[in-house]
């Protein structure tokens, strides 16, 4: 009897390792042009198989996207999302809801609220990473103007993470908001990136979702 029991134990043991290691996290990335740039999410991937090299990851993007036009599209723009079930679906939009003559946070704020609430429906106990839209520029009566309208977003975001305990902030318009102006890694148009701007989005972004505690680990899995 006793030695029976030793070989269930030992079975069970065996059966839980097996089954620790086939649970490999699953991540997506969604988002808009920049997104669909591929070195960008290329680039996040590449740095969080550093901290996971079993890390299953995937990502789509559709130009012009918003969370308005994610929230009305009826499951459409989040399709590849839902079917790829993550653990963690990390969101880049933002750029195209700021790139307007009038901003409202409040208005930005319901079409982040709908998105999450598909996002849930959908996909649940999925955790959701917003990440904040770093600054651009609208031309205004003939000059280029920074559009500041992304730090409403930014904040906006990270209010609506605050009260959400499923979701979480990368915040790169805090920390690195101004940096492709700056440093040249933007296009003439002022919103999209160089491939060396894209690639270095990638590495910020990949670094700040490492930081977040608690996600890239065996825990986070489902």
């Amino acid at each position: 009897m006793i030695l029976n029991m030793k070989k269930l134990l030992s079975l069970l043991i065996i059966m839980a390792v097996s089954l620790a290691a086939s649970a490999q996290l699953r991540v997506f990335m969604t988002g808009d042009s920049h997104v669909s740039s591929k070195y960008y999410p290329r680039a996040v991937e590449e740095l969080l198989r550093q901290a996971d090299p079993d890390i299953v990851f995937g990502w789509s993007a559709k130009v012009g996207a918003s969370f308005w036009s994610f929230a009305k599209n009826d499951f459409a723009l989040l399709r590849p999302a839902i079917e790829f079930d993550p653990d963690i679906l990390i969101v880049h939009l933002g750029t195209n809801d700021s790139y307007a003559a009038k901003f409202n946070p409040d208005t930005f704020t319901t079409n982040v609220n709908n998105f999450y609430n598909k996002v849930e429906q959908e996909l649940p106990g999925c955790q959701i990473i917003f990440v904040t839209p770093f600054v651009n520029r609208r031309k205004e009566r003939g000059k280029w103007e920074d559009n500041l309208n992304a730090d409403l977003c930014s904040e906006a975001l990270v209010k609506f993470a605050e009260d959400h305990p499923d979701c979480h902030v990368v915040d790169n318009n805090y920390y690195h908001g101004f940096d492709f102006i700056d440093e040249k890694l933007i296009r003439n148009d002022y919103v999209h990136l160089t491939v060396d701007g894209y690639k270095t989005l990638g590495e910020q972004v990949g670094l700040g979702v490492l930081a977040l505690p608690g996600l890239i680990t065996p825990g986070s899995r489902r």
